[in-house]
């Protein structure tokens, strides 16, 4: 790990979206429900919410693919959300890195198979707690920060997870 101060944000995208934040300041995660009516309404907050992150990031890693395998409404729902965050990290001037699932799955539990359950305890393993364990969309964005981290800067998963306890 280097000594460079490192800010990443990592979104796991949803109508319920997880984020995971390394900074200077340090670490922190959690999950967002966002409970707009109609698409137009969740996108705006959606793009709020983004807007509360501020900007600076070195990379904002997003878990591409997520809606791949759902039914039509809700790939056009993840389409959105998808466009929204591309266009706030445009905006931002950040790069926004795709992390894929089955990539967070074998870099933190062993196996792109893995379930989210076995991902989730491979953080509490390590010490890792959250506020809002109703929702495992927290861990998920916990595994894309970790994945990104280990994608653009080659750090192995004891480095990130020093790195999210100092």
């Amino acid at each position: 790990m280097s000594d460079e101060p490192v800010a990443v944000l990592a979104i796991d995208p949803g109508l319920t979206m997880g984020w995971a934040k390394l900074s200077p300041a340090g670490f922190s995660a959690g999950a967002w429900r966002n409970l707009g009516k109609g698409l137009g309404e969740q996108m705006a907050r959606l793009q709020g919410f983004l807007e509360l992150f501020g900007g600076d990031y070195q990379f904002v890693y997003f878990e591409e693919g997520g809606f791949a395998r759902e039914s039509n409404s809700a790939r056009r729902v993840g389409g959105a959300i998808e466009g929204i965050v591309h266009l706030w990290a445009y905006e931002q001037m950040t790069n926004l890195m795709p992390v894929y699932p089955s990539s967070v799955k074998r870099f933190v539990a062993g196996s792109g198979k893995a379930k989210k359950p076995a991902v989730a305890q491979v953080f509490r393993d390590h010490g890792l707690h959250w506020r809002d364990t109703k929702t495992l969309d927290v861990s998920d964005a916990i595994g894309v920060l970790c994945t990104g981290l280990h994608q653009t800067f080659g750090w192995d998963l004891p480095t990130v997870m020093q790195a999210l306890q100092s």
